[in-house]
């Protein structure tokens, strides 16, 4: 059943009105206008979802944050202090415990779509390398239980081939935690090469053509 937001789920920080669910795009000083936009994104995704193929999903981190006054699960602090939150690492169990069911439903709304599991290759470097490497580890192993007990979901090695083939840092940003736009290609290409007929290479090829003229700029324009 799709979920309708009303003023309940909303709070306001320093004048502007928020949810814990959305993106600071949603937000606003206008309460009503927020609301308006989150369930007409929610109303246009219940639409996409009953007509798609394909869902791909990927997840970052294993890390979540918990508002202290009522243990509900953000998905966006929206810059509030530090100390109404408590962060907590999910485990494997509790991982797979909340996706079967979504699995479930999803394929009730769309009983032919398919779920594309990834893992970033983004460093989650705020804890430091090791807290890293525990969490991807934890996704990792979610992803292989999901995809071993849903016959509808498959992965894509994105992170594997991240730490693998490009593992030299010259396929890293400034910061050495992002993919550069190399790494960004390379992987794309192993994507269409793993998912994608030879029409719809073709086809993206139109399209990347299209592209790169749309941004070129005409010595003389006239």
């Amino acid at each position: 059943k799709r979920k309708v937001y009303n003023e309940s789920d909303l709070f306001v920080h320093e004048g502007i009105y928020h949810s814990f669910s959305h993106h600071s795009r949603f937000s606003g000083r206008d309460e009503a206008m927020v609301l308006e936009k989150i369930n007409a994104a929610i109303q246009t995704g219940n639409r996409f979802l009953k007509e798609s193929s394909c869902l791909i999903i990927t997840f970052g981190t294993a890390q979540i944050y918990r508002l202290i006054s009522s243990g509900k699960v953000v998905a966006n602090c929206h810059k509030l202090p530090a100390k109404v939150f408590r962060e907590e690492r999910c485990s494997m169990e509790q991982i797979t415990a909340l996706w079967n069911p979504l699995i479930r439903a999803l394929h009730e709304l769309n009983p032919s779509l398919k779920i594309l599991f990834t893992v970033s290759p983004i460093r989650y470097w705020k804890n430091g390398a090791h807290e890293n490497q525990l969490n991807k580890a934890i996704l990792l192993l979610a992803v292989n239980q999901l995809v071993q007990e849903n016959t509808s979901c498959f992965y894509f090695p994105a992170y594997e081939i991240m730490m693998d083939d490009l593992r030299d840092y010259r396929f890293y940003s400034d910061d050495l935690i992002h993919p550069n736009p190399q790494a960004i290609d390379y992987i794309w290409e192993k994507f269409g090469a793993t998912f994608f007929d030879a029409k719809t290479m073709e086809a993206i090829k139109i399209y990347e053509k299209q592209q790169r003229a749309e941004k070129h700029r005409p010595l003389i324009p006239e």
